[in-house]
């Protein structure tokens, strides 16, 4: 394999750690994932069946609360896929990178 192409593996599997280390994936995280998921979707089918009514004062209130909404719903679905796919990414990138070495000596 081209030595330029073992680098950029190694700093796409560092990156993948480095996700990894701030975000701590464990089951307690990713339970958390699917519960900000849920908690979006719960609020967002709130919001489309039971609409706010427009206050007086403060008539944007919908419009923040449907915007968090579709922001946790984007969020906790980003976090679902990135920690499956890293997972399975991590996984494959080291298999390469030892064959690799493997390989070489």
């Amino acid at each position: 394999m081209e030595p330029s192409t073992t680098i950029q593996l190694r700093k796409q599997l560092e990156a993948i750690k480095e996700f990894e280390r701030k975000n701590a994936p464990s089951r307690l995280s990713y339970f958390g994932y699917w519960g900000e998921l849920i908690l979006g979707v719960v609020l967002l089918g709130r919001l489309i069946i039971i609409p706010i009514e427009q206050s007086q004062f403060i008539p944007f209130i919908p419009w923040v609360f449907f915007a968090f909404s579709i922001f946790l719903t984007c969020h906790g679905l980003y976090l679902l896929v990135r920690y499956n796919l890293d997972k399975r990414f991590r996984l494959l990138l080291e298999a390469v990178l030892s064959t690799d070495v493997e390989g070489a000596a």
